[in-house]
């Protein structure tokens, strides 16, 4: 009878720890890191969209959830979804969601001359309610690296964490005045927490209506459009409440007429680079020209990749 029990103590002893340890595990497993990523998109942008996802999920373990955000007007059609969606077969840490916005809430604001899809980060925090924070790429932004160490940077007191241009705005942009600091909208890591708590999107909001009715300010229109990154708004709002990366993690292509990069200490940024940021009028899936053939380089090959997977239209070229 003292075996019997004996036994029956063992078992139960070691069934407990068979399943604390799986617990352990499992807790680990889902832990590891589920990065909360979102993007803007529909039917014209979204080869490229998908051509950034893939880079991202190519250069990382971590799992991710990525959200593309589509306007209500304008849905992504469910064959583009079904091809999208492909690409969660090839990255099994990978789960994408399609999240639909109205913008009929941008109504109000002037958007031009950019496209109203940058002004969706003014509304991060509440399209995202039950997230602390998030990670927002661009469509034109392709990655070398893991953002992992991005991720996990700490952003306590802060609104976002992005990378400084000032440096290249204040020497290559024609309008005027020079900016204190600007900075990009190619990526950002947006403290939701801090966002909600201290009501940043309407603090946005009153500042956006006032730009309105500078008719004549292109420059100003153009810093709003920038959403929660440009200078017109993050000047007077931000301010220091914004955690400032180094070049390395979102390197502007752009070339200038000496055909130097804009940004400093290039060959230490492109030899540690995060992302690349393919921005303004030339972007390697319309064009060759105005883009260092390293980068294009870079940037075609993940779109063979990524065509191999979602089954996308070849590119042609009318501008050589």
């Amino acid at each position: 009878m003292k075996i019997k029990k004996i036994i029956l103590t063992l078992l139960f002893l070691l069934s407990f720890m068979i399943c604390f340890c799986f617990s352990i595990s499992s807790k680990r497993v889902f832990q590891k890191m589920d990065i909360q990523a979102f993007c803007c998109a529909d039917d014209n942008n979204l080869l490229e969209t998908q051509v950034a996802i893939f880079s991202m999920l190519e250069n990382s373990e971590e799992r991710f959830n990525i959200n593309i955000v589509c306007f209500k007007s304008n849905p992504i059609t469910q064959e583009n979804i079904l091809k999208t969606k492909k690409l969660e077969k090839k990255f099994k840490n990978l789960k994408l969601n399609f999240v639909s916005f109205d913008e009929s809430k941008l109504k109000k604001i002037n958007t031009e001359p950019w496209h109203k899809s940058i002004l969706v980060k003014l509304y991060c925090a509440e399209i995202f309610p039950d997230l602390e924070k998030i990670f927002w790429f661009d469509d034109d932004v392709l990655f070398l690296q893991n953002i992992n160490e991005l991720w996990k940077k700490n952003l306590d007191n802060k609104y976002l964490a992005t990378v400084d241009l000032s440096e290249m705005a204040n020497k290559y942009a024609v309008s005027k005045p020079k900016c204190d600091y600007w900075l990009t909208a190619g990526i950002g890591l947006y403290n939701l927490k801090e966002i909600r708590k201290d009501k940043l999107q309407e603090k946005f909001l009153k500042k956006a209506l006032e730009f309105n009715v500078k008719k004549d300010d292109l420059y100003a229109r153009k810093q709003l459009a920038g959403g929660v990154e440009e200078y017109a708004l993050t000047q007077s709002i931000v301010k220091n409440k914004a955690l400032l990366l180094p070049y390395k993690y979102c390197i502007f292509v752009n070339l200038d007429n000496e055909g130097k990069l804009h940004y400093k200490n290039e060959k230490h940024s492109i030899d540690n680079c995060v992302s690349l940021h393919f921005s303004g009028p030339h972007k390697p899936w319309k064009t060759k020209k105005g883009i260092r053939k390293s980068f294009y380089d870079i940037w075609q090959n993940y779109y063979n990749m990524t065509k191999q997977i979602v089954s996308t239209q070849n590119l042609t070229f009318l501008n050589q």
